[in-house]
C-alpha cells in the first residue's frame, strides 16, 4: 500500500532528475539509479545518460531512498525527498569485488548477478601494464594463450580452442579481418579503451558464429557533457617502439564528444641488435632482414553521444591503417638486390547505438558497417640505388577485402521487483569477400537470426537462463543454439553451472578459396558445415571481507567437445581442399584467489587444461594436460603519488597434434616458459602529469623450443618465437 500511495503521490508532480558526478565534477554517464520506497522495494531504476543524468518521470513528495552505482566507485546511498535536479557526488573506491559489466546482460549490472562468469580488465590495470594493444592485455592471463607471427601479428586461443572459435567485438560490435583464422590482436590498440569484458564458454545463443570458445568485449572511453578535457601520451621501448597518443572530449550543442588518434611505430629487431635503437642509415647487408617486422600504425577515433527524445545516441567511427615492411636478404652472388614485401592494412569501422529504457523496458538497437583490406605485394629492391619493381611473378602479391553490414536490436524486459524477464531480438549480418584467391573473384554470405532469453529469479539467490538462436545461412545449414544457465547465491557463495551449444561458420575463405601455382593447389568446400560443440561448466565462488579488503575464492571446470572440425586435407593427389574431417575436445580446471584492498590487488591464478584429438586415433582417449600460472600484484601508494605493478605468466609444456603437408600424423611438444612484466608509476601535479616505466619480459624469453616428432621426419627441434626478450619502457601521459 506504501508503494501504491507513493507512485500515485508521483503521478501528480513535475518532472525531476537526478546528476551524478565524481568528485571534479565530472558526469558519470552510465551511473545505475534506482530509487526505493523506504521498506527497500524498487519504483524506478534506470542508467544515467551522457551528461550523468537519470530523469525521473515524477518526483516524489515523500521520503525516498535513492542508490547510486557506477564501476570505480563507491556505492551512493540516501534518503531523500526528490524534487528538481537532485546532485549526487560519487568517490573513487577500488573496495569492493563487484565489477558492473555490460557484456551479454539485459541492463548494466553487477558480474556477482550475471549468471555468465565474467573477466573485467579496469583502466587501471591496463595503465599499469602498460598495454599497447591487445596481445600485451591478454599475455598474463591464464586459459587464454596469445601466440605471435611476425607477418600475422597477435593470435589467441581460449579454452585450448584456436582464435578462430573467439568472438571479439568493440563496443558490442563484431571486429572483422580473419587471417588464417585469427584476428591480429597487436591491430587492436589500447588508445582509450575503458575496459575489457572477457566470458569464457559459448555464447553462440546471443552472438552468433565465432563466439564458441568465448567472447571478449573491448569497451572504449566515452564523452562527457562536463568542462573540455585533453591527454596526451608518449610512449617508448627501447626494442625500436616509439608510441603517440592523442585524445580530448568535451561538449557541443547538447553532444558530448570524444576524439582520439595515435601513432605506433616499431623499427623492427632482430636478435643480437644493440640494446638502444640506432637511427643512423644502416647498411644494406643482411643485417637489413629484421627477425621482427618494422611496422607504421596510424589510427583514429571519433564518438558522438547525446540523448535525443529519450533515446540515447552512441555514434562512432574508427580508421585504423597499418603498413608492415619484410625486408629480404640479400640475393646470391653478389648480394646487389633483395625481395622485399609490404603488408598493407586498412581498417574503417562505422556504428551507430541507439539506446531506450521505457518503463521497465529496454531498447537497443545497432547498426554497422566494417570494412578490412590487406594487401600484399612484392618488389625487387637495387639495394645500390634503393630504386624496386614490383615482381613479375604474380603469385607474389595478393590483395583481399572483406566487408561486413550488421543490423542487430534487442527488447528485453528489466523489470526488477519481477520473477520473471526476458529478451528478445535479431542479427542480420551479411558479409562479402574480394579477392584473387577467392573463387570468381568475391563471394558473399548472408546471416540472419532471431534469438530469445528468460531470466527466472527466484528470491534467495537462484537465477534460471534459458536461451535459443535460430539462424538462416545463405550458403551453409546453420544450426539451432540453446543455452541453459543457472546461478546460485547463498551468503558469500554463489555458484554457477551451464550447458550451451556452440558454432562456427565456415569462413567465407574456406568456402570459396581458391589458389593455383607451381606450389599451392588449394581450393575451398561450399559444402562444409559449420562447428559445432556441446558445453559444460561450473563455478562456485566465495566472496568475503578480510581485513580492510575483500577476497575472492573461486574455482570452475569446463569441458568443450567439438564436431565437424573444418580441416584443411589432401583429398586427391595434390589437390588440398577444407573438409569436415573429425571430433576435438578440450577439458580443464581453474582456480582464482584475488584479494582487492584500499591500496592493494593481489591475484593469483592456475590453470590446468586438456586436449583430445581425433587425429591421435579414433581408439585414443587420453588427453594431453598443460598446466598454467599467473600472478599479479598492484600497489598504490597514493600519499606520494607512487604505484607498482607486478605481472607475470608460467606456461607449462604443451602437446598437440596435426596432419602434415604429406597426410602423416604429427605431434609437436613446446617447452615451458615465464613471461613477467614489472611497472613503476608516478604521479605529478594533481595527477596532470603521470610516469609509467619498467621491464617487460623481465626473464628475457625470446624464442622457445618446439619438437616435432613423426611424420617424414623421426625428430625435429624447432623454436617458436614468444618475445624480443627483455626490454625497458618509459609513458608519459599529460592530462589537463
Amino acid at each position: 500500500m506504501m508503494a501504491i500511495s507513493l507512485l500515485a503521490a508521483l503521478g501528480v508532480c513535475a518532472q525531476s532528475s537526478i546528476q551524478v558526478h565524481n568528485t571534479d565534477r565530472v558526469p558519470l554517464p552510465g551511473a545505475v539509479c534506482e530509487v526505493r520506497t523506504l521498506d527497500g522495494q524498487i519504483i524506478a531504476q534506470g542508467i544515467a545518460d551522457g551528461r550523468g543524468r537519470f530523469v525521473l518521470a515524477n518526483p516524489s513528495p515523500v521520503g525516498v531512498q535513492i542508490v547510486v552505482r557506477h564501476l570505480g566507485y563507491a556505492d551512493y546511498m540516501d534518503t531523500i525527498q526528490i524534487q528538481g535536479l537532485i546532485q549526487v557526488v560519487m568517490e573513487e573506491s577500488v573496495i569492493g569485488l563487484d565489477e558492473l559489466v555490460i557484456t551479454a546482460q539485459y541492463s548494466p549490472g553487477s558480474d556477482r548477478n550475471s549468471v555468465y562468469q565474467v573477466r573485467v580488465t579496469d583502466g587501471r590495470t591496463l595503465d599499469n601494464m602498460a598495454a599497447v594493444n591487445l596481445t600485451n592485455a591478454l599475455s598474463t592471463m591464464v586459459n587464454i594463450r596469445v601466440s605471435q607471427d611476425n607477418i600475422l601479428g597477435g593470435g589467441l586461443s581460449m579454452q585450448g580452442l584456436s582464435g578462430q572459435n573467439v568472438k571479439i567485438l568493440i563496443d558490442g560490435v563484431p571486429v572483422i579481418g580473419r587471417m588464417d583464422g585469427q584476428i591480429d590482436l597487436n591491430q587492436l590498440n589500447m588508445n582509450d579503451v575503458e575496459r575489457i569484458e572477457i566470458i569464457e564458454g559459448p555464447l553462440s545463443a546471443l552472438y552468433g558464429s565465432n563466439a564458441l570458445a568465448g567472447t571478449i568485449n573491448i569497451i572504449t572511453k566515452k564523452g562527457v557533457s562536463g568542462k573540455p578535457r585533453a591527454q596526451g601520451s608518449l610512449y617508448f621501448e627501447n626494442n625500436g617502439t616509439h608510441n603517440l597518443g592523442l585524445s580530448g572530449s568535451g561538449k557541443v550543442a547538447k553532444a558530448a564528444i570524444r576524439v582520439s588518434a595515435g601513432r605506433n611505430w616499431f623499427d623492427g629487431w632482430s636478435p643480437g641488435d644493440a640494446f638502444w635503437p640506432s637511427y643512423r642509415p644502416q647498411l644494406a647487408d643482411a643485417r637489413r632482414h629484421k627477425s621482427w617486422k618494422p611496422k607504421l600504425q596510424q589510427f583514429g577515433r571519433i564518438g558522438v553521444q547525446a540523448t535525443i527524445m529519450g533515446w540515447r545516441s552512441d555514434l562512432r567511427f574508427e580508421a585504423f591503417a597499418e603498413n608492415i615492411l619484410n625486408r629480404g636478404l640479400p640475393r646470391l652472388p653478389y648480394g646487389e638486390t633483395a625481395f622485399d614485401d609490404t603488408y598493407q592494412t586498412r581498417r574503417q569501422d562505422l556504428a551507430w547505438i541507439l539506446q531506450r529504457q521505457w518503463k521497465d523496458y529496454r531498447i537497443e538497437s545497432t547498426l554497422s558497417a566494417n570494412h578490412f583490406g590487406r594487401v600484399k605485394t612484392t618488389y625487387l629492391t637495387d639495394l645500390t640505388t634503393l630504386d624496386r619493381q614490383p615482381s613479375i611473378n604474380a603469385s607474389d602479391h595478393d590483395a583481399t577485402e572483406f566487408t561486413q553490414w550488421l543490423a542487430r536490436g534487442t527488447v528485453s524486459s528489466v523489470k526488477v521487483s519481477s520473477k520473471w524477464n526476458w529478451q528478445v531480438g535479431y542479427d542480420l549480418v551479411r558479409e562479402t569477400a574480394l579477392g584473387q584467391r577467392i573463387e570468381k573473384g568475391s563471394a558473399a554470405m548472408g546471416d540472419y537470426s532471431l534469438f530469445a532469453s528468460a531470466e527466472w529469479r527466484k528470491p534467495g539467490g537462484l537465477v534460471v537462463k534459458p536461451a535459443i538462436r535460430a539462424t538462416y545461412n545463405t550458403v551453409y545449414q546453420a544450426p539451432i543454439t540453446p543455452t541453459f544457465h543457472v546461478l546460485y547465491k547463498f551468503g558469500r557463495y554463489s555458484m554457477r553451472a551451464a550447458y550451451a551449444r556452440g558454432f562456427r561458420a565456415p569462413a567465407l575463405k574456406e568456402l570459396y578459396f581458391f589458389f593455383f601455382d607451381i606450389n599451392h593447389n588449394i581450393t575451398g568446400n561450399s559444402k562444409l558445415k559449420a562447428e559445432r560443440s556441446h558445453n559444460l561448466s561450473a563455478q562456485l565462488e566465495n566472496r568475503q571481507t578480510l581485513g580492510k579488503g575483500n577476497l575472492l575464492l573461486g574455482v570452475s571446470a569446463y569441458h568443450n567437445a567439438i564436431t565437424n572440425l573444418i580441416t584443411l586435407a589432401q583429398v586427391e593427389g595434390p589437390l588440398y581442399s577444407y573438409i569436415n574431417i573429425g571430433r576435438y575436445a578440450t577439458q580443464g580446471i581453474k582456480a582464482e584467489a584475488k584479494l582487492l584492498g584500499k591500496k592493494t590487488t593481489a591475484q593469483l591464478m592456475a590453470n590446468r587444461l586438456g586436449v583430445w584429438s581425433e587425429v591421435q586415433g579414433p581408439k585414443h582417449t587420453k588427453y594431453n594436460y598443460a598446466n598454467e600460472l599467473a600472478f599479479n600484484i598492484q600497489q598504490d601508494f597514493p600519499n606520494i603519488g607512487l604505484s607498482l605493478a607486478l605481472f607475470a605468466k608460467y606456461q607449462g609444456k604443451t602437446q598437440s597434434f596435426f596432419i602434415d603437408n604429406q597426410g602423416n600424423t604429427t605431434t609437436q611438444r613446446i617447452n615451458p616458459y615465464w613471461l613477467a612484466d614489472c611497472t613503476l608509476g608516478k604521479q605529478f601535479g594533481h595527477k596532470m602529469l603521470t610516469l609509467h616505466t619498467g621491464c617487460k619480459n623481465l626473464f628475457d624469453v625470446r624464442n622457445v623450443s618446439a619438437l616435432l616428432q613423426g611424420g617424414t621426419h623421426s625428430n625435429t627441434v624447432n623454436s617458436i618465437a614468444v618475445g624480443m626478450g627483455r626490454t625497458w619502457f618509459v609513458k608519459l601521459t599529460i592530462a589537463i
